[in-house]
């Protein structure tokens, strides 16, 4: 039987499910998706990649950061390697304590993992805009999508209707 994707994903979820196993569980209620860079890419070809996202030049983030930056011996423009090297360097110091530098501690951490995402949300926006939650139902609105992003919620709202069929 050739089954469409709504229907192989909706059977995926369908076998992670509560139903028909002896097991007392809590039914599900919320579902998320975690989807990657390439869904994104798939709804606005416009959204950026890593490499396109994390390349940093040395005006495009605070002294602060730049003052990080310097003192871990990286230059202060950073491509996709370096920044996943400072991103690997601060995870550490991080999460082993006894690994952290005098001059860096959880107040300095938090301040400049506080940064990189503000840099990263700046740097996204100036290359594409995000969209927004319409606040009032909290959904996202759409108000002109091409063929291919009605072809990706055409798939979502088939997947949802086969779902609700099966439960």
């Amino acid at each position: 039987m050739d089954l469409y994707s709504p229907e192989l994903f909706s059977a995926l979820v369908k076998a992670a499910s509560f139903e028909g196993k002896t097991e007392r569980l809590t039914p599900l209620t919320n579902m998320t998706f975690f989807l990657g860079a390439g869904f994104s890419k798939s709804w606005n070809n416009k959204f950026p990649t890593g490499y396109d996202l994390f390349n940093f030049k040395a005006g495009d983030y605070s002294d602060d950061l730049s003052e990080f930056v310097l003192n871990i011996g990286f230059p202060e423009e950073l491509d996709y390697s370096l920044f996943r090297d400072m991103s690997y360097y601060l995870s550490m110091q991080k999460k082993y304590s006894v690994l952290k530098s005098r001059y860096l501690d959880s107040y300095n951490i938090s301040k400049i993992e506080n940064e990189i995402n503000y840099v990263i949300s700046k740097r996204f926006d100036s290359l594409c805009k995000l969209n927004y939650l319409n606040t009032p139902n909290e959904k996202m609105k759409f108000d002109n999508i091409n063929e291919e992003q009605k072809n990706i919620c055409d798939f979502l709202v088939g997947f949802i209707n086969k779902l609700q069929v099966k439960m």
